[in-house]
């Protein structure tokens, strides 16, 4: 069995849930949360939004880095931050 990056494994005798699958192009997914980030990349949605710019991101490691490269934030500082913001949400 293989695994690819997006958490789908090939070659294994167990189907995935229909639940887990994109309605977008029919991608399937073992992790319901794998598939809400993939989702993302057809709408388009980007839900983290910095609090100190208008930069928005699809995944929540991503405004991390931003937060970090461009407000030269402490990971400290901003999982405190993304706690309070986005404690809701997958990233």
């Amino acid at each position: 069995m293989q695994e690819t990056s997006e958490g789908l494994v090939y070659g294994s005798s167990t189907a995935p849930n229909d639940s887990r699958v994109c309605p977008y192009c029919q991608k399937s997914f073992y992790l319901p949360k794998d598939l809400v980030r993939h989702v993302r990349t057809h709408t388009g949605e980007k839900p983290f939004t910095c609090t100190l710019c208008v930069y928005a991101a699809s995944r929540k490691n991503h405004l991390k880095k931003h937060c970090a490269k461009e407000h030269l934030m402490s990971s400290d500082e901003f999982e405190r931050i993304a706690k309070r913001l986005f404690g809701h949400l997958v990233s």
